[in-house]
């Protein structure tokens, strides 16, 4: 799916998202509509006690792709 597509559907569901042609996965992204735009969250790691990195500045490869799921397991990576 697009990013406007995930990012609706994570917020639905209070979820992240991530790029499954990204070849190295250590992080998922968590769109919010706070001034820090979207957290950067380091995979295994919980919302809460993540050191989250703010604004998250996308290319535009990352906003063409139509390759964008949602990251549903922050507990099991």
């Amino acid at each position: 799916m697009n990013i406007i597509e995930a990012t609706k559907k994570a917020m639905e569901v209070g979820k992240g998202i991530i790029n499954k042609k990204w070849t190295i996965q250590r992080y998922y992204l968590l769109p919010t509509n706070t001034a820090e735009c979207y957290l950067v969250i380091p995979k295994g790691f919980n919302i809460e006690s993540a050191n989250a990195c703010p604004r998250w500045n996308p290319n535009a490869d990352d906003i063409l792709s139509d390759n964008w799921e949602i990251y549903d397991d922050v507990s099991t990576d």
